[in-house]
């Protein structure tokens, strides 16, 4: 509910859960963001929705890459679907899922963020294997979340005419 379409309650209620209340778990997520050298993020909310929660693409592409090393949320955030208790099946709002090599991470939107887009798409070129992280922060232009999709696909794709002149 919180990774595949997105839940602000559900994430108010995981850090209740795990951290008895929203301020140990907002306490807790501030010390990874430090760990992970994350300089200019402050977490004030469990799902980041508060604007006065801040980060930049920069520090959210750190994140992206140390959660991507724990399998169980790799293989979480590539699902296209899953099906929920009282729910029933909800979808991944990243439809690029399982297309140009992505295979996650998640998408976000906001009237004050714009549309936005953590990824993670792997892509063959000459033989060579490339992970190839991504943060899409911002975008606007219609359906937000479809702007921040557009827009990584285009970074990705540009980047990958690239790998052959880079790999040399």
């Amino acid at each position: 509910a919180l990774l595949l379409p997105s839940a602000n309650n559900i994430a108010i209620a995981l850090a209740e859960h795990r951290y008895g209340s929203v301020p140990g778990f907002v306490a807790q997520m501030n010390r990874v963001a430090h760990d992970l050298g994350m300089q200019h993020t402050t977490y004030t909310d469990p799902s980041g929705y508060e604007r006065s929660t801040i980060s930049t693409a920069s520090d959210q592409l750190r994140l992206a890459r140390a959660a991507m090393e724990v399998p169980a949320f790799a293989e979480l955030v590539g699902m296209r679907e899953a099906v929920l208790p009282y729910v029933g099946p909800v979808r991944n709002t990243d439809t690029l899922l399982g297309h140009a090599g992505f295979v996650g991470i998640k998408t976000g939107s906001d009237q004050a963020a714009g549309g936005c887009f953590m990824y993670e798409s792997v892509r063959r070129v000459n033989g060579h294997r490339w992970r190839i992280f991504g943060v899409v922060l911002g975008q606007s232009g219609g359906p937000l979340i479809q702007a921040a999709l557009k827009a990584a696909l285009t970074m990705v794709n540009d980047l990958t005419d690239q790998l052959p002149t880079i790999a040399e």
